[in-house]
Parts: C-alpha cells; structure tokens; sequence
C-alpha cells in the first residue's frame, strides 16, 4: 500500500473519529452531516485502499495521491471550523437563554409595576405581577390594549409627555404621575422609563412606584410637627408666658412700695420666689416634653415614668407603666422612637378612645424589645378607618424605621392593645445607623 494513501486514510480516520466524538458531546444536527459526509469519504477512501490495482496512483479513484492528503487536511480544518462556529453559537444562545431567564425572573419578582409597550401606540406587550396587583386587572385582560384603553393615566397627555421626555433625553427617572386602577382608585406614582428596540420597532419600559402613602406620611410628620409647635405655643403662652407677665407686675408693685418707702417687702418677695420657681418648672416641663432629659442621660425606663406622670396630670386620667428589669433600651435612635411610639398611643387612646385607664408594659423577648399599651376604652376599629388616622401611621413609620412591627388589636379589657416588637443587639445596629440619618427630622416630631 501506498505510503500516501496509508497517511490519508489515516487522517480520514482521525476526522471521522474526532467529529464523532463532538456530536456525541454537542448532538448538534449540523455535526450530525459533517460526520455523514466524512464517514462516506472516509469509507470510499478505505475501498481504494483496498483495490491493489490503484496503487500507489489513484487516490479517491481519481487523482494524485497528494491530492488525497490535501483533502483530509482539509476535512480537519472543516471540523475545526465547524465545530467552533457552532459551538460559539451555542454558547452565545445559552448566555442569551440565562439573560432572558435573569430579565423575566427579575421582571416578575420585583415589587415595582413594569410594563413594556410600543412607543408608537402605547399597546402593552408584557406586565409583571406586581402590576397586576398594583392596577388590579388581570395580565390576560391587559396585554394587547393600550393603556390609554384602560384609562390608567389620570392626565392621558402624561403618557405622550413621558414617550417625549424619553425620546429627548434617553431615559427618564422618578417621574410624578397620578395614575387609575381598574376599581378607580387614584395613586400617587414616581415613574422612571426607557427605550429599547424589538423586532426593530421602539419599545418603552416602565417602572413604577406606588408612593402615595410616603406622601401621606410626609404630610401627616409635617402636621405632627405643626401640631406639637402649636402646642408648645399654646403651653408657653398658658404657663410660662402667665408667670413672666405675674413677675413683672410685681417687681413693678415693689419698685413702687419702695418709692413709698415702705419697710416690710417679706411677703412680696415671697410670692415673687414663688411665681419665679413655678415659671422655672413649667419651663422644664415643656422642655420635658420635647426631649426628655433622661432619655439622653440613657435612662429610658425612667423618661417613660414621667411621661406616665404627665399624661395622667393632663388628660386626669390614670397611667402605669411596667418595666422588666432585662428590657434595657441603651441605643438613643431607638429609645427617642419608642418613646414617641408609647407618647403618640397613649395621647390616641386618652383623647379618642374613652377610657379611665391605660397600662405600658416594657418587656424583653429573645433579641428584641416588645412594648405593649392598652387601654381600657371603646375598642379597635376593625373597619379598617381607624388605619388611615395619622397617630397610627406615625407610630408604623417609627416602628418600620426601627426595623420593628407594630400591631393594633382588640385587648382583652375590651379597649386598643398597641403591640410594637423591635431588634435589639447586632440585629439593630445597621437599623440604628440608618435611622441616625433622619433622627432630627422625625424624633422631634
């Protein structure tokens, strides 16, 4: 046998065996013909090998035997090239599967309403479940209409001034809308957008985010705060501004019995003692009320004593607290939030809830504080309408700051059990530091 033909066999042997072994690894139909036209080259190449008579000149039963040496080289550079192009295919299909994946499990979990819809028509080709739930209609119902066939958008020329604020400047961020639901509810909405294109035609992506409770607890902390300068007003004006008024008259009446030359001012000074230590110690009252000494001395059960002392001097009616020994508050953020918390429930359920009593209990549970206050009045209102008082919304605001629960129950006097659970420990310190940030404008609300 030729030497030549030998070599070539060999080679044709090799492709043949290598591209096998590919396709049993990738099961690609592409391979699957390579391996079919190798196989039968090889075969036909094997046949000559076998016919004596055409050696050592025929190759393939024509040509040179160089020729036949060149082709199986080429068979290998076939398979090389094949083989790379399609597993570079495969391997730029997976990563397009995993991104698709990415995109729709993040398009599905987020908590945020995504929708995508061509920009020309503003038809919807795909909502997400937090959208579902936000407008309240179904993705079925949704997907081929516009949103302006839902009549989502309060203002409809919001739609148009979104696709052209996009349009100018590529994306838009936090973008303020009023938007429907299905059921007619208006809601406060910070939308931000983008384009992109599919199937060569524009597209838009919305995100967007509920904010109008945010915006509702904003307006009610600014009328918390409103509320408590007005009363620190009123406080001054009543008390400390009274006894001011009382002393100056005094001093003014001794100025005169001293130009009268009268000799016994015992009494006057007395009584001028007397209104000068009562203005002192409404002055601290009102300064007690606005940021509890003992609070930034650490003594958080001791803050809570004085409020309970306060509030039944106020409103004549009685207050308690209980304290277990172990519930230790030593963060100010926290000890500043609960505090507010029990001022903010008990003012609630002394004004509104008609009750002669109310219990603060203060006690500590594994890696968390849980603070209780009950009162002995008319009772939660489980319609639902007592949820959208401005009290109880501050008192989850501090609670959620807090890192924290609250719950509003019927107690089992038959009056408001306010039960708030916050961490304590290393659990609480990232709370802490955020909440730091923002101490000045809610503490002291």
């Amino acid at each position: 046998m030729s030497l030549l033909l030998l070599i070539s066999l060999v080679l044709r042997m090799g492709a043949f065996v290598w591209c096998l072994l590919l396709w049993y690894r990738i099961r690609d139909w592409r391979i699957s013909l390579l391996v079919l036209g190798i196989g039968l080259g090889t075969w036909r190449l094997l046949w000559v090998a076998l016919q004596p008579a055409s050696w050592p000149v025929t190759m393939d039963a024509t040509g040179p035997a160089w020729l036949s040496i060149i082709l199986s080289l080429l068979t290998f550079v076939v398979v090389f090239v094949v083989t790379r192009t399609i597993s570079q295919f495969r391997e730029a299909m997976t990563a397009l599967r995993q991104s698709e994946e990415k995109f729709s499990r993040a398009f599905q979990a987020s908590p945020f309403a995504i929708t995508i819809s061509r920009v020309s028509d503003g038809t919807l080709i795909d909502v997400n479940k937090a959208f579902e739930e936000f407008v309240g209609i179904s993705k079925k119902q949704v997907i081929g209409r516009s949103s302006l066939d839902l009549h989502m958008w309060v203002d409809d020329q919001d739609r148009q001034r979104v696709v052209d604020k996009v349009t100018r400047h590529g994306r838009l961020t936090n973008y303020e809308i009023l938007v429907r639901s299905h059921s007619g509810d208006i809601w406060t909405c910070l939308l931000s957008a983008d384009t992109f294109e599919l199937a060569g035609e524009p597209h838009l992506i919305t995100v967007t985010r509920d904010v109008t409770h945010q915006k509702q607890l904003q307006r009610q902390v600014l009328e918390a705060s409103d509320r408590e300068q007005t009363r620190i007003a009123h406080d001054l004006h009543d008390s400390v501004a009274q006894d001011l008024v009382g002393i100056s008259l005094l001093i003014k009446a001794v100025n005169d019995m001293v130009d009268d030359g009268s000799a016994d001012l015992s009494q006057e000074f007395e009584t001028l003692k007397n209104l000068v230590h009562k203005a002192i110690l409404n002055t601290r009252l009102i300064a007690q009320g606005i940021s509890p000494i003992e609070l930034r001395k650490g003594d958080f059960n001791t803050a809570l004593g004085r409020l309970c002392s306060s509030m039944s001097d106020l409103y004549g009616k009685n207050c308690t607290l209980t304290s277990s020994p172990k519930a230790i508050v030593d963060d100010d953020v926290m000890a500043m939030n609960l505090y507010r918390i029990v001022q903010e429930a008990v003012r609630n359920a002394m004004q509104h809830s008609n009750c002669d009593a109310v219990k603060i209990d203060v006690a500590a549970e594994k890696k968390s504080i849980v603070l209780t206050i009950e009162d002995d009045g008319v009772g939660f209102d489980t319609t639902g309408r007592a949820s959208k008082g401005m009290g109880i919304n501050i008192i989850r605001y501090r609670a959620n700051m807090l890192g924290g629960t609250v719950s509003f129950e019927n107690g089992n006097s038959g009056g408001t059990l306010v039960r708030c659970v916050v961490p304590v420990g290393p659990e609480s310190e990232k709370v802490s530091a955020d909440a730091g940030q923002v101490r000045k404008a809610v503490a002291g609300s």
